[in-house]
């Protein structure tokens, strides 16, 4: 079976110190404010079971003004997401107060995330 038949799904989270200042951009259900371990695991979980499925997904998680050593997420999980997150199509970004926002989030981006938070409000 190839996996590369179609362009994967791409799918977005914010875990933010303030997430309510994200709430103009990602609908509520993206945005948090940890990553807990339970979490963790099933994000990884899903992505290893769409891996091997024709409707791949590819997931982006964006850090603002945090990051992923502030977790406190287990060993295990941590190095799962830290040095091998690319292998369970699982991207991480870190914002900070000297990112610019407008290379982050592109035209491309955010036409996708507003498709994603059309789908989540129905």
């Amino acid at each position: 079976m190839s996996i590369d038949k179609e362009e994967p799904i791409n799918h977005y989270l914010i875990i933010s110190e303030d997430p309510g200042k994200w709430y103009n951009v990602f609908n509520s259900r993206l945005v948090f404010n940890k990553l807990s371990n339970e979490h963790a695991v099933k994000l990884l979980l899903k992505q290893k079971i769409q891996y091997f499925t024709e409707r791949r997904t590819l997931l982006t998680i964006f850090f603002d003004d945090i990051t992923l050593e502030e977790m406190e997420l287990h060993p295990k999980i941590y190095t799962l997401l830290k040095y091998h997150a690319y292998e369970y199509g699982i991207i991480i970004i870190n914002i900070n107060e000297d990112s610019n926002l407008d290379d982050i989030f592109t035209t491309e981006i955010k036409n996708e995330i507003e498709k994603l938070n059309k789908r989540l409000m129905n």
